[in-house]
Formats: C-alpha cells, structure tokens, sequence
C-alpha cells in the first residue's frame, strides 16, 4: 500500500518549517541586540532543540514510507 501523500507533505512542510527555524535561531546567536538580553547557552538549546525535531520528523517519516511501500 503506497504512503499517502498528504501525510508526506505534511512531514515535508513541517521538516521545512523546523528548518526555518533552525536557520532563524542560527542568526540571533550573533545578533548583538539579542545578546544584551539574552545568553547564548539559552539560545543553544533552542538550536538543539530544533535540531532533536528536525531529525525525529525525517526518522517518523522515512519510517511511515518504508512500512507503507512494504505492506
């Protein structure tokens, strides 16, 4: 039975999303406005955070499509 694709791109959508994210974090790490207010340890976490969501989307996926194109 073939994976459905709305449940495919909504993984993809938000797989990007979380992306976005990380790429947004990524920039207000160096951004000296938000340093005068917030510490980088905090903001480190939050890129790890994104990262650990990043990674378990694409596993929850890849796993939805191997067991979908397997049955």
């Amino acid at each position: 039975m073939p994976p459905e694709e709305k449940v495919v791109k909504d993984f993809e959508k938000w797989e990007a999303a979380v992306d976005d994210l990380a790429e947004w974090v990524d920039r207000i790490y160096y951004d000296s406005e938000i340093s005068t207010f917030s510490n980088k340890p905090q903001i480190s976490y939050l890129r790890t955070a994104a990262d650990f969501l990043s990674t378990n989307l694409k596993i929850i996926k890849d796993d939805y499509i191997r067991r979908k194109t397997a049955a």
